[in-house]
């Protein structure tokens, strides 16, 4: 009797410590099991830009960038009127004898052909940023070009002689100038897709080309290049810009320039053209802001 109460005590005892083994199993594996679900999620932010907002149109803080070409029209001034003149003069020592054609010995006649000066392409660069809604300023490279068709003496032909003319027209360039202006613009309508403006414009000129001093020939100068020309122009004109999107859009504008020019061969001439540009542009600020924006997302 005393040894089966034993046995049942013993029995006991190690049922209940069964138990209390298996509920710290069961504690442990549910801990594993479910343990990175029972811990708080780390949160992933992203900070979020907002996109930027650049409508079509002029507006404080804009840079657009510009490219052009275009014609000129009607050269004028004293530079021209000078050239025009000594034409004349080859023209009077052609009829009067005193310029030899060199294949008046062959059959070919004495003859003055009329003298042209046509205008070539002339090609323009801008860089303008908006000050505020309504002016701007910025930087400007015109190049522009005048050809001539014409007659002159055969340099150095006074030594056999006999002064020698050219028989037929020769092209020559006349003018090449590069110029370098800052500008002032003014946009009486910022925010529009159609944006009219003024403009201003004042710098430097670096030309070459073919002139001459006097307006008659000169025996003791040996060519008509132009050398070490340097100048000052100015220009005003009225422009339209079209918005296609904010981005870019097409550029039309008008100006008047006048250079004061100066070389070697001369000195203050004066060089009148009238301008009409086409091209395009694009908004360089609205262009960097979309890109840092695609970057950021």
């Amino acid at each position: 009797m005393k040894l089966k109460k034993i046995i049942y005590a013993v029995f006991l005892s190690g049922f209940s410590a069964f138990s209390l083994f298996g509920e710290e199993i069961s504690d442990d594996s549910s801990e594993k099991k479910g343990g990175l679900s029972s811990k708080p999620d780390l949160e992933i932010t992203r900070k979020v830009y907002p996109k930027p907002k650049h409508p079509p149109g002029y507006y404080s803080g804009i840079l657009l960038i510009s490219f052009s070409r275009g014609n000129l029209f009607s050269p004028t001034g004293s530079f021209i009127s000078h050239e025009k003149s000594y034409d004349k003069n080859i023209k009077y020592g052609i009829e009067s004898g005193v310029y030899k054609n060199p294949l008046s010995g062959y059959g070919v006649p004495e003859y003055f052909f009329q003298p042209k000066y046509s205008p070539l392409l002339t090609m323009q660069f801008d860089i303008e940023y908006g000050v505020n809604n309504y002016f701007g300023v910025g930087f400007s490279n015109f190049r522009y070009k005048i050809q001539s068709e014409r007659q002159d003496i055969i340099y150095g032909s006074d030594k056999f002689g006999q002064i020698f003319y050219e028989p037929f027209p020769m092209k020559k360039l006349l003018f090449q100038g590069n110029a370098f202006l800052f500008m002032g613009t003014f946009h009486p309508f910022p925010k529009k897709i159609l944006d009219p403006y003024i403009v201003l414009k004042a710098g430097a000129l670096k030309f070459s080309g073919n002139a001459h001093s006097g307006l008659q020939y000169e025996p003791y100068i040996t060519s008509s290049t132009v050398s070490n020309g340097l100048g000052k122009i100015g220009s005003g004109g009225i422009g339209m810009n079209f918005f296609i999107s904010p981005v870019a859009g097409i550029k039309l504008e008008g100006s008047v320039t006048r250079a004061l020019l100066n070389s070697d061969q001369m000195s203050g001439r004066i060089l009148n053209t009238y301008n009409v540009q086409m091209g395009i542009f694009f908004n360089y600020s609205a262009i960097a802001a979309k890109v840092a924006y695609e970057n950021q997302q």
